[in-house]
């Protein structure tokens, strides 16, 4: 199975420290009134609407993206649409260095975040992804130029995410979630796994934490499972090798935090203003997981 994250440049780091704006601490559990039905309502819906994805090339991050945007995109409207992971991957290409398009040398958790957050300002691409539809999954660009001449046409979704920082710990989580935030992460790609049961469901547990091997990112924190055996919250990440959904144990993600996420890095990403969302679905009377007013 390809997979290739790059560790960030030290320019695109700091750019994405510089413009860091929240963290998991701004959010005030009494300000959102019911999250935790939320959270594990939200959970129900997005297992039951992610795809399930198979890379193809070093495009792991890029297919992180998609996912986590199609997740965030749905709690939004309520409907499910793929974003595209080619363009994702082609764009966080050229953000890192323009003549790395169509290299298929991997990108970067940086390239990723910035193009959610900021768009590629060089050719006045929005922030955001353009449909699956739109930019099909193999239809990988291998010229800088056939690229930047796409790009500009392209018909953007606009993103759901307007500020990013530091990925919360497990305990945070929870809260990140239910109000349509998620993170974005890499990680040393050699951890083991099992099987096990909880609440009736068999699931793959993310059980070590490796500190060396290639690099690879997945779909961190795009929601919370409650596990009422241990009576606590557990991350689910979404892999692209076509396995779906994994746990991971509150400790095991908190150790990941400890480290910084270092050396690929992770953030955590929020839509804006979710208090006054949440206020809204509160008076016009939605269900238990928001369809946040954008």
């Amino acid at each position: 199975m390809t997979s290739k994250l790059l560790i960030p440049s030290p320019e695109e780091r700091q750019a994405c420290l510089r413009s860091m704006s929240v963290c998991g601490e701004d959010l005030i559990p009494d300000k959102f009134p019911g999250w935790e039905d939320v959270a594990k309502a939200n959970a129900e819906a997005l297992l039951n609407a992610i795809a399930t994805e198979l890379q193809d090339k070093n495009d792991c991050q890029a297919n992180a993206l998609a996912t986590e945007e199609e997740a965030r995109q749905f709690l939004l409207t309520g409907n499910m649409i793929q974003s595209s992971r080619t363009y994702g991957y082609n764009a966080c290409e050229y953000l890192s260095s323009p003549s790395r398009v169509g290299a298929d040398g991997g990108t970067t958790i940086d390239s990723g975040v910035i193009l959610m957050t900021q768009g590629i300002k060089a050719l006045g691409v929005e922030p955001g992804l353009p449909t699956e539809e739109s930019w099909k999954y193999g239809t990988y660009e291998r010229s800088q130029s056939r690229f930047v001449e796409r790009a500009k046409s392209a018909v953007i979704v606009k993103s759901s995410v307007a500020n990013h920082g530091p990925v919360p710990t497990a305990d945070k989580l929870p809260l990140v979630c239910a109000v349509g935030g998620s993170c974005h992460a890499g990680v040393f790609w050699s951890p083991k796994f099992e099987y096990r049961t909880y609440g009736g469901r068999k699931w793959k547990v993310w059980t070590t934490t490796p500190t060396s091997g290639g690099g690879h990112a997945l779909a961190f924190g795009i929601l919370v499972v409650w596990i009422a055996e241990k009576n606590s919250w557990w991350p689910c990440i979404w892999n692209s090798h076509g396995d779906g959904p994994i746990l991971i144990p509150p400790e095991l993600w908190d150790v990941y935090c400890k480290r910084q996420w270092n050396p690929f890095g992770g953030y955590m990403m929020l839509p804006d203003k979710p208090e006054e969302k949440w206020e809204d679905q509160r008076i016009t009377g939605g269900g238990l997981w928001p369809k946040f007013v954008a």
